[in-house]
């Protein structure tokens, strides 16, 4: 079996001079599940049926990262979200 990780993200974004009075909003990355599963489409199929309303494919779709991908990189330093979860197949 194989780790995935799912990485999503909002927009932070204040009417201020640091966000350009809204034109430049930030994007915040955080981690909201890890999955064991033998293949991405499963990791996927299985995070569909927990987390509801998540979508893979298109401009907003969230990142599923295999464990090679994710450890040594800048993603292994994102912060768990407040749902955090961990599922196996």
């Amino acid at each position: 079996m194989k780790e995935f990780y799912l990485v999503n993200w909002v927009w932070k974004n204040d009417n201020t001079p640091e966000y350009g009075y809204g034109d430049y909003p930030e994007k915040k990355y955080y981690l909201s599940a890890k999955v064991n599963a033998d293949t991405s489409r499963k990791a996927q199929n299985l995070i569909k049926k927990n987390i509801p309303g998540t979508v893979f494919g298109g401009v907003c779709s969230p990142l599923l990262l295999e464990s090679d991908q994710f450890y040594g990189s800048t993603w292994e330093k994102l912060e768990k979200n407040k749902n955090y979860i961990e599922l196996s197949a």
